[in-house]
């Protein structure tokens, strides 16, 4: 045999167990470290690294007129303007002395109320709250924490002394009002049917939505995501441009 033909003989078998080592590799690790349960892929023990556009969320959007929300494809969107009665008592304190409802504060709780509501009636899961000024992520949430009543995705409104840690994506809350001020920030949650006939059967209210939906369910079932982060954006507040 020549040496040429020598040489080609080992290149080929290098070639061929390379090729072999690959494929056994392939077969025997990637069965453990890649799979896709319901469709949305995962490195086990890790970080999602794929965000699969379903299911929709059923999105429902507080919204007033001369501003456009930002949309995204994972949501099923559903416009609300406020509509309800019996929101509101006589009385208003947002902390400062009582008064007389502020205009904007009264007809933004009418609008969540609404909201309430319509997922009272029509939510067979988990429903998203939003005010047309939230800046949602590309993807949608991953999960809610059991025996959650209602879970926050606007962390910046949630003083971290209000918080207990309990799981690494979400925090509770446990305080309403801290020595820093009131849990507020209505920006952008999660309920369920129960948890808004809960707050339904809570009304009237006698302070600002964001400060009754804390205050009514800090310590039992409130949470706040803490890596799922929906953003305010800039400019008049819901409340301001009413």
């Amino acid at each position: 045999m020549s040496s040429l033909g020598f040489i080609y003989i080992v290149v080929a078998m290098l070639i061929g167990g390379v090729l072999g080592l690959y494929f056994g590799m392939m077969n025997f690790v990637l069965p453990y470290v890649y799979s896709a349960p319901n469709e949305v892929h995962y490195l086990r023990k890790a970080t999602p690294i794929y965000y699969d556009p379903t299911p929709v969320w059923e999105t429902y959007v507080l919204s007033v007129p001369q501003r456009t929300f930002r949309s995204r494809p994972w949501m099923n969107v559903h416009y609300v303007s406020g509509n309800a009665s019996d929101v509101t008592g006589d009385i208003y304190n947002e902390g400062y002395g009582e008064q007389a409802w502020p205009l904007g504060a009264r007809l933004v709780a009418e609008g969540h109320v609404t909201v309430w509501r319509r997922i009272a009636e029509e939510c067979e899961w988990w429903c998203l709250v939003s005010e047309d000024d939230a800046l949602w992520p590309a993807h949608g949430p991953v999960g809610i924490p059991e025996g959650a009543l209602i879970v926050s995705f606007y962390p910046d409104g949630v003083y971290l002394n209000a918080r207990e840690f309990v799981m690494p994506s979400f925090d509770k809350i446990i305080q309403s009002v801290t020595n820093q001020g009131i849990v507020y920030g209505a920006v952008a949650y999660a309920l369920n049917a129960s948890s808004a006939r809960y707050l339904l059967s809570r009304l009237p209210m006698k302070v600002p939505v964001d400060h009754f939906l804390w205050h009514m369910t800090r310590g039992d079932g409130a949470y706040v995501s803490t890596e799922y982060a929906v953003k305010h954006g800039k400019g008049p507040s819901v409340r301001e441009r009413i």
